[in-house]
């Protein structure tokens, strides 16, 4: 991002911060707060506010680029050693990023998709086997390549750090024995044990499975089986026909699948199956939950690498959020941009198949471009 690009980013996040947003986290007069600029490297942190005004008019008038709170509470947030800060306890934090997922997906649009999947299993864990409450959650959109959920149960305020790695073991099934949930009898019939809540999770996860098979065409469906080590062409074709019986409509219907002839569960299979109905986290960003001290995104700021809002949710909200629509937070006059490369894109409405070189498009699509990178300003129409 060049000079005159980033002037016109600051402007434009400037005029934004104008009309409000921004949503103060819970106890944030006690919250360590950091900020990422537009014209200086490195964080500036160990800042704190002691009331919502004194905060709005700094993001206003200093206008970062990134903006963080901690997700711990200290008795002196603004001590510049950690060891002087008071640690009072922390709110259970889940950073859910397309980075470290490990996601397939072909454009921006299908890659935040793969993620709301993700953090759909996470919100089914974290509401049926932990037992928090809609009320004990909070879902924010990170502005960029994912979503973090936020747990305000006092229970977990005083949790320490192993404590939370207990917690995303066993989300993500680490040292789940996947043998003793999938057996398979003398007869080469499958069991699933579903008297435990991974048992059930992993028996509805195969229900959905077969049904996923059953609606491909055969050759895909083949090609698909045969994908998963140890299944060849005649075991493969076996599973689909399987799909096809009349006995799998009958378990479909009544929820009952506790055995498939002919169909002894090779290793692999059994991982597919734990791989669907696991939570994936990622190596990267499973510390954010361990790390008791986390700076996270500050709900309602902007997120400098795509100028889209950093978006709360309540469930009913997220169910039907679409993150290239409802985290949109520019319109306005139209700019000129030099793009890159020629790039196609899904932003608000619209969809967009834009050519290398100076493009006409809107402000929204244009900061987009421009803090991700793929253009520069070159000046409003």
């Amino acid at each position: 991002m060049n000079e005159r690009s980033r002037a016109f980013v600051r402007s434009a996040f400037r005029n934004c911060y104008q009309g409000g947003g921004i949503v103060m986290p819970l106890k944030f007069e006690k919250r360590e707060w950091g900020f990422i600029f537009f014209d200086s490297p490195g964080m500036r942190r160990h800042k704190s506010f002691s009331t919502r005004r004194e905060a709005i008019d700094y993001l206003r008038g200093e206008v970062p680029r990134h903006v963080y709170y901690s997700s711990a509470i200290y008795s002196n947030p603004s001590a510049p050693r950690m060891v002087d800060k008071g640690w009072e306890g922390a709110e259970l934090i889940f950073d859910l990023d397309a980075d470290h997922l490990h996601v397939d997906a072909d454009s921006f649009e299908e890659m935040l998709a793969a993620v709301k999947k993700e953090t759909k299993k996470l919100l089914n864990f974290l509401e049926d086997d932990f037992g928090f409450s809609e009320d004990d959650i909070e879902i924010v959109f990170s502005g960029g390549r994912g979503y973090h959920v936020h747990i305000y149960h006092p229970k977990v305020w005083g949790l320490q750090s192993p404590e939370r790695r207990e917690i995303l073991d066993y989300i993500t099934a680490r040292g789940l024995d996947i043998d003793r949930i999938i057996t398979t009898d003398e007869y080469g019939n499958i069991f699933i044990n579903r008297s435990t809540n991974w048992g059930k999770r992993i028996h509805q996860g195969f229900i959905e499975f077969m049904k996923r098979v059953s609606k491909m065409k055969e050759e895909e469906a083949i090609r698909y089986l045969k994908s998963i080590k140890g299944i060849g062409d005649i075991k493969a074709k076996q599973i689909f026909e399987a799909t096809k019986s009349d006995w799998m409509s009958r378990a479909s219907k009544e929820g009952e699948l506790s055995w498939i002839k002919n169909m002894p569960p090779p290793r692999a299979l059994k991982e597919e199956l734990l791989r669907q109905v696991k939570v994936e986290l990622g190596e990267v960003d499973e510390p954010v939950t361990a790390d008791i001290k986390r700076l996270i995104r500050l709900p309602g700021s902007l997120h400098g690498g795509t100028g889209l809002r950093v978006t709360p949710l309540t469930s009913d909200e997220f169910e039907g959020f679409d993150p290239l629509v409802d985290a949109v937070a520019f319109d306005g006059d139209k700019i000129l941009v030099d793009l890159y490369s020629e790039t196609s894109i899904k932003l608000g409405d619209e969809n967009y198949s834009l050519d290398s070189g100076m493009n006409e498009v809107p402000q929204a699509l244009g900061l987009f471009l421009i803090c991700r990178g793929m253009a520069e300003f070159k000046g409003v129409v």
